[in-house]
């Protein structure tokens, strides 16, 4: 029984810490970075939306596989602003448990790794030193899905395990300068 509720516990954890992160810093729909991503999303469904000036959106969007992994969650039903929200959850849990993990294999203790969790969590929109980029938006964008898959990757690769390529590989189809 103690690994189920090892399991649970970590897993109640990482959801209080996914919580902290939109308490602090709340979710934003359709800002910033989302400008460009919305609507090539919403092409890649109707190429017939945005028939003039798409390159100021297609310019940015060209580099990434982003929107058409929102496309087909599009096609599969999923209201965009529903789509979005929940990417951003999924986003923020693989950071938070990437992070976990990654720290537990550097040799932290369990205190010390929930710790640093929550001291990320708390700064997640604050920029990276040098940057005006925040380590993550309160918006969905490439880059948060790709930051956590990376640190799943590190952590997998830590590990020795093969699994550690495609998701590096993943994280490099959704944002390549990540």
């Amino acid at each position: 029984h103690a690994m189920p509720r090892r399991s649970l516990r970590t897993g109640l954890s990482i959801a209080a810490a996914v919580l902290l992160a939109f308490a602090s810093h709340g979710y934003h729909f359709g800002v910033s970075d989302q400008k460009l991503y919305l609507p090539a999303a919403l092409r890649a469904v109707d190429p017939a939306l945005f028939p003039h000036d798409a390159a100021f959106f297609t310019t940015e969007a060209r580099f990434t596989l982003f929107d058409e992994l929102v496309a087909g969650v599009l096609r599969a039903g999923v209201p965009l602003d529903v789509a979005m929200f929940a990417g951003q959850v999924v986003a923020i849990t693989l950071v938070a448990a990437g992070a976990r993990r990654v720290l537990t294999l550097a040799g932290c203790t369990a205190e010390a790794a929930w710790a640093g969790v929550v001291l990320l969590m708390l700064v997640l929109p604050s920029p990276v030193a040098g940057t005006r980029i925040g380590v993550l938006e309160p918006y969905l964008t490439p880059r948060g899905l790709a930051i956590g898959l990376a640190l799943w990757a590190f952590a997998l690769a830590i590990e020795g395990r093969p699994l550690a390529v495609v998701l590096l590989a993943a994280a490099g189809a959704l944002h390549p300068l990540t």
